[in-house]
């Protein structure tokens, strides 16, 4: 779909991604890594200090995705619904993350955490691209900045009340019951996650055209460069 916007249509998509970005700062403030509520979780099934830092390397690992996303963008027909399909990939990979101590303890645990966290992660790096492709076709350019700051400011300001309230909930509860309060904070995250990308599904998607190759291999093809 690649017909100009009017001014209506504009203003609600802009205001949809906006609002998504505060679900996804709410989101991301529960299971981010760096996060307390994320980095107590860990701590609770026993991680070391080691530990939470090879949670920190997964991050830099998983940017593989964007690498991914290059190769097999051009080719996906339907981009909307598949930002919409691996969104809901990562936000089921992340919930489960929260299911460990169902089945698992010590070690496999924190195992089974770091390998849902790299596969999540890998499913936002391999969208990252062609929602940002899509943001930028919908930002008329002479409000480009104003709405970055606002869109920036949605998802600290929303970030930081999730953080607050969440670090609050969680010390209510003993150490004996606070998974309780763990898998509460991430139920409730996951599903501002989740009508983060519902949300989206009302903007419409134009491809963003171009001259330019979308393989970051192509560069490497010429012989100038």
């Amino acid at each position: 779909m690649n017909k100009k916007l009017s001014h209506s249509e504009t203003a609600r998509a802009l205001r949809a991604f906006i609002f998504s970005s505060g679900m996804w700062g709410s989101w991301g403030q529960v299971v981010g890594i760096g996060t307390a509520v994320f980095t107590g979780y860990v701590l609770y099934l026993g991680a070391t200090d080691a530990q939470v830092a090879y949670f920190v390397s997964i991050a830099s690992l998983a940017s593989i995705g964007q690498v991914i996303s290059s190769v097999i963008a051009p080719h996906i027909k339907h981009k909307k619904r598949f930002v919409f399909v691996v969104g809901m990939c990562e936000m089921i990979l992340r919930f489960a993350m929260i299911l460990a101590p169902f089945f698992l303890e010590g070690t496999a645990a924190i195992l089974f955490v770091g390998t849902m966290l790299g596969l999540a992660l890998i499913c936002g790096h391999t969208i990252s691209p062609i929602y940002n492709d899509w943001l930028a076709t919908i930002i008329p350019e002479d409000i480009r900045a104003r709405f970055i700051s606002r869109q920036t400011m949605a998802n600290l300001l929303s970030g930081m009340a999730a953080a607050f309230a969440a670090g609050k909930y969680i010390d209510l509860f003993s150490d004996e019951t606070r998974y309780a309060a763990f898998f509460t904070a991430f139920v409730l995250a996951t599903i501002l996650g989740v009508g983060g990308y519902i949300n989206l599904m009302r903007v419409p998607f134009r491809e963003h055209i171009t001259d330019a190759p979308g393989n970051l291999l192509t560069p490497f093809r010429d012989r100038p460069f």
